[in-house]
């Protein structure tokens, strides 16, 4: 007499994913897929696995990979060799490779050289095209991370601003740098007389004088130094020479790099 072997039960599948996991279910890498199944006791053996990708051609192998970025709803189903098959199962495989991209916006006074004149705010923003962007995050000259979009810079100094976005999937943008100067004092210059000129009585020298301007900037540093005698036309020097004899009025200033100009003296 023949056997006869019946199938009742409809085989059971199942499915392994390998790759780089991320943050909220998603995966940072391309994502390697192994799908399984087994027909329960008395069975009549697995006959295939079929699966489809979205909107693709359905397949029958039971290893493949998924390497882009984007949505995928896999649905597979296991038949045995009796003909029963299960319900087909459906998983959500989401794939976010690409970091998402930040920017800064600076607002405020410009001046010479690329230097701010008056307090600095940097507006980050960011983009994620996938996954969805989590947050931005920076830091000033080495500081400590700091979560947040808008900086503001109102103390003179150079700045170096490191910033970075990073994705729902996990994805961390490297980090950009962004030189940010801001000088809002003008410099300061002082004069000296020349100490082998011979001093007479009240206040009047009795020889040549050589004047030597000192100027002083603590944050851009000096341009140009600007002296003029008696109202003539103004000289670029620090240092000239008063061989007239009369009383002189002596004006300078000083110009930093940042373009600050101070008030004459």
């Amino acid at each position: 007499a023949a056997a006869t072997r019946v199938g009742g039960s409809a085989p059971i599948s199942s499915v392994e994913l390998s790759g780089a996991s991320g943050t909220n279910g998603w995966y940072r890498s391309g994502v390697d897929v192994s799908l399984s199944a087994l027909d329960p006791d008395p069975g009549s053996g697995v006959q295939a696995i079929y699966h489809q990708i979205n909107s693709q051609p359905v397949q029958t192998s039971t290893s493949f990979s998924i390497p882009m970025s984007g949505i995928y709803a896999l649905r597979y189903a296991a038949v045995d060799r009796a003909g029963n098959q299960e319900v087909t199962r459906t998983l959500s495989i989401r794939i976010d490779n690409l970091a998402p991209t930040s920017q800064a916006a600076i607002s405020g006074a410009p001046g010479a050289g690329g230097w701010y004149l008056q307090p600095v705010t940097v507006e980050l923003t960011a983009a994620d095209d996938l996954s969805g962007l989590a947050g931005i995050r920076y830091r000033v000259n080495s500081g400590a991370w700091i979560t947040g979009t808008e900086i503001v810079l109102d103390t003179d100094g150079d700045y170096r601003l490191e910033f970075q976005a990073v994705d729902q999937a996990g994805n961390v943008e490297a980090a950009q740098a962004l030189r940010v100067p801001l000088d809002q004092t003008a410099p300061s210059t002082s004069y000296q007389p020349d100490p082998r000129a011979i001093l007479g009585d009240n206040g009047w020298y009795r020889s040549v004088v050589t004047i030597t301007l000192v100027p002083l900037d603590l944050t851009a540093g000096i341009a140009n130094t600007f002296h003029r005698i008696d109202g003539a036309n103004w000289q670029t020097s620090t240092q000239f020479v008063l061989n007239q004899e009369g009383e002189h009025v002596i004006e300078f200033y000083s110009v930093d790099a940042a373009g600050n100009v101070e008030t004459p003296f």
